[in-house]
């Protein structure tokens, strides 16, 4: 199936989104624009369709005008994968959830590092938002796009995290 992708510069970073004709299957963070011109069988093109409408769901999220997303994902993974991201996706805007409290939402009680690990390889940070997992004792955890990324998708959505140890300084 044929990929299409598209770059989004966000407050936290320049994303590259891929899509195929029946949704989006990626977000990767790109430091680098020119690393998606490498893309295998040359630059993709925009799909209109699928992107253009991420494109928009990402701007408006951005903004603090959406809080959940609807465009159509099409995510690749494990069934356990699967089942930890489509829970994920239910956790609403503002809210956030233990990774244990997520596995004994999925029917795995001690599951909780398969979930960490499944969050780890989540191709779609933001659109399933694994940001709203934090430890069980508050504290922000890892993410994918980074500690400081986390945060700060965290407090856009009026989150207050706590730091394990001493808080890293910004700038």
């Amino acid at each position: 199936m044929e990929l299409f992708c598209a770059p989004f510069e966000s407050p936290i970073g320049t994303f590259w989104l891929l899509g195929n004709q029946k949704g989006l299957v990626s977000l990767k963070l790109s430091e680098d624009p020119v690393e998606m011109e490498r893309f295998p069988g040359g630059r993709p093109r925009l799909n209109p369709s699928v992107l253009s409408r991420a494109l928009e769901e990402l701007r408006d999220y951005f903004r603090g005008q959406r809080r959940s997303f609807t465009v159509p994902l099409c995510p690749q993974g494990t069934p356990f994968q699967l089942r930890v991201w489509n829970f994920i996706r239910t956790i609403p805007w503002g809210e956030t959830r233990s990774y244990k409290e997520v596995a004994e939402a999925i029917g795995c009680p001690r599951g909780a590092r398969a979930v960490g690990l499944a969050l780890k390889a989540n191709p779609l940070p933001i659109f399933i938002p694994c940001h709203r997992i934090l430890r069980e004792n508050g504290q922000i955890g890892g993410f994918s796009l980074g500690l400081e990324r986390k945060r700060w998708l965290l407090e856009h959505e009026g989150v207050r995290v706590r730091w394990p140890g001493r808080i890293p300084r910004r700038g």
